[in-house]
């Protein structure tokens, strides 16, 4: 999936140049879309033990409040939450 990502981002940056300022933001928009859908694709790894699901065979725990730390279960949440506590931001609700 990842490669097939990276392989869709090619032809998106190149563009023809003519669309000028709005032309390059909208590409810019439609290329941070592919990046993240990329990026998305790669295995995670435990925020507290570096274990990566494709290790484990399953996805990851993921942090309710954040959404941005992983944990492979919940004795590795626990034993992170001192750490991650100083930058866990809760996700604004949409």
């Amino acid at each position: 999936r990842v490669d097939a990502a990276l392989r869709a981002l090619l032809p998106k940056c190149a563009g023809d140049g003519s669309s000028g300022f709005r032309g390059e933001a909208a590409r810019l928009e439609e290329l941070e879309l592919l990046v993240t859908s990329a990026l998305s694709a790669l295995p995670r790894a435990c925020s507290h033990c570096g274990c990566h699901s494709l290790q484990l065979g399953r996805p990851l725990l993921k942090c309710t409040a954040c959404a941005g730390a992983f944990y492979c279960n919940r004795d590795c949440q626990r034993k992170a939450w001192p750490s991650h506590t100083l930058s866990c931001q809760k996700k604004p609700s949409s």
